[in-house]
């Protein structure tokens, strides 16, 4: 993925990419929220060498679900994605939208907080997600398809780029993982495609009107990490096994935002 940020990353990765994310991955945070993380990580594992103290690290990748601050960008998508499907907003205002993540249910992810401690080893360390990675465009695509709508083509605002039938099932490679996929993540994962704030945004043709996403590059991060995949080999010895589909966090967010006691927090929140 052709990705371009300033600075330098250390330690400088020996392979690329260093995909899928296991627990002797090296911690590069990217932000000042992942170097708060990191300190956690290094505090907790030295309050067990240095006192004996009994703690587990679990490095969680991204959760999500309901009740999801207004502020992360799966809520936005999909409070944003409703609001266009009531006719209450005309366009989608988004950030990258060929960042991929890891997104896992929030309900998985504290059934594993539960089992590592019950089950793991004092002073262990255990990765936590869902071994698959999705783009943001995706989670974008999939929550307007599960409000009803057929996806035929996405094209940018320019319309130098067209895809037809986006959402296609497909495999792509990640490190020396095949999982599977959908056209357009094939696509930028293997820079046969990529977009950028020069496309000004993209118009999704589907079945019954025209959905409009535009490009805020208030919303682009001065610093991120192209694409995370976790590897919970380890965990699943435990006896983890991650329940819930990407799909089932969108309808989960979409069935909340559609409840009447939340559907305040659609209006002038995105």
């Amino acid at each position: 993925m052709k990705k371009k940020y300033g600075g330098v990353v250390e330690p400088i990765p020996n392979k690329f990419p260093e995909l899928p994310v296991d627990e002797e991955g090296y911690l590069r945070p990217m932000s000042p929220y992942a170097t708060s993380k990191v300190y956690g990580d290094f505090a907790f594992r030295n309050y067990h060498n240095s006192y004996g103290l009994d703690t587990v690290i679990s490095r969680a990748f991204n959760h999500e679900g309901p009740g999801r601050g207004h502020s992360f960008v799966t809520s936005s998508i999909v409070r944003q994605a409703i609001s266009m499907h009531l006719n209450e907003q005309d366009m989608m205002s988004i950030g990258d939208v060929q960042s991929f993540r890891d997104w896992s249910h929030v309900e998985d992810t504290v059934k594993g907080y539960v089992l590592l401690a019950e089950k793991a080893d004092p002073g262990s360390v255990h990765v936590q997600g869902s071994m698959r990675t999705n783009s943001v465009l995706s989670y974008i695509l999939y929550a307007i398809s599960e409000l009803g709508y057929e996806i035929n083509e996405i094209r940018t605002a320019n319309d130098d780029k067209k895809i037809r039938n986006p959402l296609t099932t497909s495999e792509m490679q990640v490190g020396k993982m095949l999982v599977k996929t959908n056209l357009i993540d094939k696509m930028l994962v293997s820079d046969e495609l990529e977009f950028s704030l020069a496309d000004e945004g993209l118009l999704i043709d589907i079945n019954k009107r025209k959905f409009k996403v535009q490009f805020d590059p208030d919303r682009f991060r001065s610093s991120d990490v192209p694409i995370l995949m976790s590897n919970i080999e380890k965990i699943k010895k435990l006896g983890y096994v991650p329940k819930m589909e990407l799909i089932d966090i969108i309808n989960d967010q979409i069935n909340y935002y559609l409840d009447p006691e939340h559907r305040k927090d659609l209006i002038n929140e995105n």
